[in-house]
């Protein structure tokens, strides 16, 4: 299965990011960021329906879609919130959040596979439908929080000028 994490994904990102962000230029940056991460969430909800190596290539393929649609354009996001000669101080700490998830991932992960997926059950005792959707769930809480949120994510962004009637 190494060829699905190690291959794919990145190689969907190579060639996807250039191509999506030179598609979606037109489109304001905080809609790039909301659609993004939804199309990146969204796939989780596949896993529910139980083990199945398509519908987990699937969300692999869907989830490294939506990377590369958000990706580039939440640092142009942050890059446009930054001050001039700071734009890379910017782009560093914006990858707290980021870094964040990653540690506090482990912290609860442990708990639904034991408790979802006990070593040893058989296949009728797990329940891995019920622990992807509660990772769906925690997974949409981004665009979800973009789209409440996206008056005060807008504030600070550049906003072109609108020709007075």
């Amino acid at each position: 299965m190494e060829w699905l994490v190690n291959g794919v994904n990145p190689s969907i990102i190579v060639v996807g990011v250039p191509l999506a962000t030179m598609l979606t230029r037109r489109f304001h940056v905080h809609t790039m960021m909301i659609v993004g991460s939804f199309v990146t969430a969204a796939p989780a909800f596949l896993l529910c329906f139980g083990p199945d190596l398509g519908l987990l290539i699937a969300h692999f393929v869907l989830y490294s879609i939506g990377e590369a649609l958000w990706s580039a354009r939440f640092i142009e996001y942050v890059s446009e919130l930054a001050p001039p000669g700071q734009v890379a101080q910017y782009v560093g700490l914006a990858q707290i959040p980021w870094m964040l998830v990653k540690g506090t991932t482990g912290l609860y992960s442990g708990y639904l596979l034991v408790t979802y997926c006990p070593k040893g059950a058989a296949p009728e005792q797990m329940h891995t439908g019920t622990m992807w959707l509660i990772y769906a769930c925690i997974a949409m809480t981004t665009p979800m929080g973009l789209l409440l949120g996206r008056k005060w994510v807008q504030g600070g962004m550049w906003q072109p000028e609108r020709p007075s009637v």
